[in-house]
């Protein structure tokens, strides 16, 4: 039974890191397309450089999805070693068995159905198209800056109810 503990014990410390790392990849793009911000809205640099944001942001979105797609085929082998007696742990660290590819049973264990999640599919893709409006209206110059302002809000409310009517009805 010790070894079993001991088993589960290295499998929740590898999903705590998983865990660890998403959160710390939410961190940095949210620093990092914040200073992208700051920079397109200074009067002596271009404000172009916003759309510099779009490429970092999938590239978090990304990384984020890798990581939180290691962490459900972790819980996943957790569950499969906490059923298993005692005297079967081999102290395996193989997910392979518990990838959509190689098990369609674990449909939410795959990278495209993490990419796409609402835990994060929904935050990136938020930011995306946050970022999108924000360049594009940053470089309209013929507006002016309330305007510009008005039209972001009001484009932020809109993604907002949209996503609360989903939420609401989803089935």
């Amino acid at each position: 039974m010790e070894a079993k503990l001991k088993h589960l014990e290295f499998i929740q410390n590898i999903i705590t890191r998983m865990n660890s790392n998403s959160f710390s990849i939410k961190k940095w793009m949210i620093t990092l397309v914040s200073a992208i911000i700051a920079l397109g809205y200074n009067k002596d640099i271009n404000s172009m450089i916003l759309f510099f944001s779009l490429p970092i942001i999938i590239l978090f979105w990304w990384l984020d999805s890798f990581f939180l797609y290691q962490e459900r085929l972790f819980r996943s082998l957790y569950d499969n070693a906490r059923i298993v007696s005692p005297d079967d742990i081999n102290f395996s660290m193989d997910t392979r068995i518990f990838d959509y590819k190689n098990n369609t049973s674990f449909k939410s264990n795959s990278i495209k159905s993490t990419f796409f999640s609402n835990t994060i599919g929904i935050l990136y893709g938020a930011f995306f198209v946050l970022m999108l409006i924000t360049s594009i209206v940053a470089n309209l110059e013929t507006l002016k800056e309330s305007f510009k302002l008005l039209l972001v809000i009001t484009i932020i409310s809109l993604i907002t109810k949209s996503y609360f009517w989903y939420l609401i009805n989803k089935k």
